[in-house]
């Protein structure tokens, strides 16, 4: 394994990577996720990365994309309510199934802790399903801590 992570805004290969993750989430919540659809992800997906402060870095394994992570740098302005800071906000971290457990996720999340320092970030932020255990456990391995809780009533 010669694993070399490449920062690339290539919408086609990000989303060919997002049907691992967006089927996990679908599988798991299927009332709030739709199947992979590689067109209507394609689009979106290129809609985030034409944004100047969004960032993406796609790991190989030789020439075989197998894993990605997609963040922005965001800067709250301070108001009345809080002050200001600047944060790295993850929105996706994939790795192929053949790939996980390997190191590839660490390797991934290194790059925007890097990227955070280079930055003069104070934090980074991300959020993951509650039934999605793996993301749960995975960062938890990261130093990652609860900060937010974010709760819902379904029904009235």
């Amino acid at each position: 394994m010669s694993i070399t992570i490449v920062e690339l805004k290539d919408a086609n290969i990000i989303t060919i990577l997002n049907e691992t993750i967006q089927n996990l989430h679908f599988k798991k919540y299927p009332e709030y996720f739709k199947a992979y659809d590689y067109k209507a992800i394609r689009k979106a997906i290129e809609e985030l990365l034409i944004q100047d402060n969004w960032y993406s870095y796609i790991a190989y394994d030789d020439n075989k994309p197998i894993g990605y992570i997609l963040f922005y740098i965001k800067e709250y302005k301070e108001n009345p309510f809080r002050y200001s800071y600047k944060g790295i906000h993850i929105d996706q971290l994939s790795v192929i199934k053949e790939y996980q457990n390997k190191g590839i996720g660490s390797l991934l999340m290194k790059i925007a802790e890097d990227k955070g320092k280079e930055n003069n970030v104070s934090q980074i932020e991300l959020t993951y399903w509650e039934k999605n255990t793996e993301a749960k456990e995975f960062y938890e391995k990261k130093g990652f801590e609860e900060g937010i809780h974010f709760i819902i009533k379904r029904k009235w």
